[in-house]
């Protein structure tokens, strides 16, 4: 902090009393610390800038509890994919999981279904998941689906249920405006399970 106007005169005071006073050892000391409040501090460094809304997504695979920060590195239209340092990648369609790889079991491509923001609940339609399985063949699954929408405010939430080849799988989404995905919890395969996917910044 610099000497303003103000303080000058009292360490005039206080120089002139080095010399006249009794204990110019005290008094030394007096203007020692003076010196050492009025000596310019370090500025504070700043804040880091938060990233943009929508470019880090946090991933947890629930199977082996493995969770990490993912960073967007591209995105075209409603097509996002995101990165791991692993690298492990996550590709979303519309807030849709439709591929993944750097896993045991990757999801070589998902059709993604009717966009989230259009579903009114009690339709039915098809989906389809390829996925690697044991020595890396590529399984193909196709399962029969239907959604239930429900509202709170700005807030919608989408509960997919898809049935067929011995598998009954839930998909959930929590979305705050029709294009923005806070939070999901969507299936990539039999082998690595679901993974929930979160936005930080809700």
């Amino acid at each position: 902090m610099a000497v303003n106007g103000w303080r000058l005169p009292a360490l005039m005071v206080l120089t002139l009393a080095a010399g006249c006073g009794n204990d110019p050892g005290g008094s030394l000391a007096e203007l020692k610390s003076l010196k050492g409040a009025a000596a310019p501090q370090e500025a504070a460094a700043p804040p880091a800038a938060k990233p943009p809304a929508g470019t880090l997504l946090h991933m947890t695979l629930e199977d082996d509890g493995r969770t990490a920060l993912m960073a967007r590195v591209t995105e075209r239209g409603t097509t996002q994919t995101y990165l791991t340092t692993d690298p492990i990648s996550f590709t979303l369609k519309g807030g849709r999981l439709v591929e993944t790889r750097g896993l045991s079991f990757d999801l070589i491509s998902a059709e993604p279904g009717p966009p989230l923001a259009a579903l009114r609940g009690g339709e039915s339609y098809l989906r389809r998941w390829q996925v690697t399985g044991a020595e890396d063949a590529i399984r193909d699954i196709r399962l029969h689906c239907s959604a239930r929408v429900t509202t709170a405010g700005a807030e919608r939430r989408v509960d997919e249920r898809c049935d067929g080849e011995g598998f009954s799988v839930v998909n959930q989404f929590v979305m705050i405006s029709p294009q923005t995905l806070a939070w999901s919890r969507q299936w990539i395969g039999p082998r690595a399970g679901h993974a929930v996917l979160l936005r930080p910044e809700h």
